[in-house]
C-alpha cells in the first residue's frame, strides 16, 4: 500500500516517540504503582439501588421502621 504525501506528513515516528524501559522497579513499589493505577483508572459499574430497596435494607440493619 502506497502512502500519499498527506498521510506521510501526518504519520511519522521519531526515536523520542517510543517508550522503552530505563530502569527496573522492585517489589513492593511496583505493586503500589499498579494498585494506584487500577484504583484511579478502573471502575466496576453497578445498577443503582431502588429507593424502596435501600430504605428496606436500612430499616433491617437499624431496627427502625
Amino acid at each position: 500500500m502506497e502512502l500519499t504525501d498527506d498521510v506521510r506528513n501526518k504519520l511519522s515516528f521519531d526515536a523520542e516517540d517510543f517508550g522503552m524501559p530505563v530502569s527496573q522497579i522492585g517489589s513492593p513499589t511496583v505493586e503500589h504503582i499498579l494498585q494506584t493505577f487500577a484504583y484511579l483508572y478502573s471502575r466496576i459499574g453497578v445498577e443503582e439501588v431502588a429507593k424502596a430497596d435501600a430504605e428496606r435494607f436500612k430499616s433491617l440493619h437499624t431496627g427502625k421502621e
